[in-house]
């Protein structure tokens, strides 16, 4: 918010209406102005652990125990993400997850102009909020196959409906400063988003880094 809007917020936390709680819900409170911080009472949210979100699930809504347990997996532990996964229609979200997967892998077995094409074809001009979703499906997927490269371990692998293609991939990851590069990259890239940076620019932008730290890989 603008600091104007952070004054007129600071002045209802410190003249609040009779017999009302205000709860702020922030991803980086640190960014909040220190006058705001220092007027609230700070705490920390913990995520919730997948079996007890998949046993929720199971228990108050009419779902598989193998949709449960993938929505449980990708829903970075908030209730809410998952029932909003769960309330969309189910195809359309595993058509949406495939696309962005097919993206991901472009990355790494094709040539630049060809992976943009694709990337064109699949973001084109699609609202910020669904590149930030590709974005971060990417962040997971990028932390299953560091996982597989590491400990050879299929156990902790979130996206377990794209088990095989992930172990396609691992072996690519085996030199860890590829996977913090990328990282690094996405997270950035998220954080322009924020910004209100043009989203195709800063997608093809973001494609282009991380090709070329896979050709340095490589080429080491």
């Amino acid at each position: 918010m603008r600091w104007s809007s952070a004054d007129a917020l600071l002045k209802l936390i410190e003249e609040p209406p009779p017999h009302t709680v205000i709860m702020l819900s922030a991803e980086k409170p640190d960014l909040l102005p220190r006058t705001i911080q220092s007027r609230s009472q700070k705490i920390r949210l913990q995520a919730i652990p997948p079996p007890v979100v998949q046993s929720y699930l199971e228990a108050n809504y009419e779902i598989s125990a193998k949709r449960a347990d993938l929505v449980a997996r990708i829903c970075d532990g908030s209730i809410g993400k998952a029932i909003d996964m769960i309330a969309d229609d189910d195809e359309g979200e595993a058509s949406q997850r495939g696309l962005w997967l097919l993206l991901f892998k472009s990355l790494f077995s094709e040539a630049p102009a060809e992976a943009m094409a694709r990337m064109t074809d699949v973001v084109g001009s699609r609202a910020a909020a669904d590149a930030s979703g590709m974005l971060e499906l990417w962040q997971s997927l990028l932390r299953d196959c560091s996982g597989m490269a590491v400990i050879d371990d299929d156990s902790a692998v979130v996206n377990i409906d794209f088990i095989q293609e992930l172990r396609k991939l691992a072996p690519l990851f085996s030199d860890v400063r590829l996977s913090r590069r990328i990282t690094e990259h996405i997270k950035n890239a998220l954080d322009d988003m924020r910004r209100n940076t043009h989203i195709h620019g800063t997608v093809a932008a973001l494609m282009l880094r991380i090709q070329r730290e896979v050709r340095l890989v490589r080429a080491a």
